[in-house]
């Protein structure tokens, strides 16, 4: 069997730590996991799980995601695949469905501001929150490789009979839930959140660069969004740039 040399550079670990890097077997992908665990962006526990994931897969499946892992089109696929806006869930498949990339809106609780005879409880001057979150996820034979988040909360004020606004953001936040794919690192560049002058919507947006580590090159660049408004109703989605 032919060996693959890589350079892979560990989310956290600084450019100078880079070093050449041998994927000839399940094995040594494993063991690849399991040595730098301590010193990756996932949690260790997350690590554990993942690594748990991988060993469980038939070797014909574990032989497959090497494969994958070491496939410039395949990368570029990882990284550039995207969906559209959603209404809850939408996702794609390539490569014969091992590969899926999906979109997801992520339920919050807030406290409910109608009671039972559907008549508002809350009076003039009265707020809420209203916390929303988007997720971007690439799965690849059922184990999740790479999932970005959006979250986002705010304030809805009522400011006239029947009348609210979003008076004000919260919270905001864009995160790399997790970045199993060793051959790639993630930079997120985040905008700023804003609400629209009438105070009906507020948006908060992020671009994602996704880089292949050997090279430095960037494989590809997205665009993630979230939109929520004063009626507690939330969209978002991912596109290429």
């Amino acid at each position: 069997m032919s060996f693959i040399l890589l350079l892979v550079l560990v989310p956290s670990v600084s450019a100078d730590s880079v070093k050449p890097f041998k994927i000839l077997t399940p094995e040594q992908l494993i063991s690849y996991y399991e040595s730098t665990a301590s010193l990756s962006t996932n949690s260790f526990q997350d690590s554990k799980s993942f690594i748990n994931k991988y060993k469980s897969l038939p070797r014909e499946k574990q032989e497959k995601i090497v494969k994958y892992l070491n496939d410039p089109n395949f990368l570029k696929t990882l990284f550039t695949a995207t969906t559209s806006s959603l209404n809850n869930t939408e996702e794609q498949s390539f490569f014969n469905g091992d590969l899926i990339i999906s979109t997801q809106t992520i339920e919050t609780t807030s406290e409910p501001s109608i009671n039972s005879y559907g008549v508002s409880t809350l009076a003039i001057g009265d707020t809420e929150i209203f916390s929303k979150g988007i997720e971007a996820t690439a799965t690849l034979l059922g184990i999740d490789w790479y999932k970005l988040r959006l979250s986002f909360e705010v304030e809805i004020k009522v400011v006239a009979k029947d009348t609210s606004k979003i008076s004000r953001i919260l919270r905001h936040s864009a995160d790399v839930i997790q970045n199993w794919v060793p051959m790639a690192q993630i930079n997120k560049n985040p905008d700023t959140p804003h609400i629209t002058s009438d105070g009906y919507y507020a948006y908060f947006t992020c671009n994602w660069e996704f880089k292949e580590a050997t090279t430095g090159i960037v494989i590809g660049t997205k665009h993630q969004w979230i939109s929520v408004s004063k009626a507690k109703e939330a969209d978002g989605g991912m596109y290429n740039l």
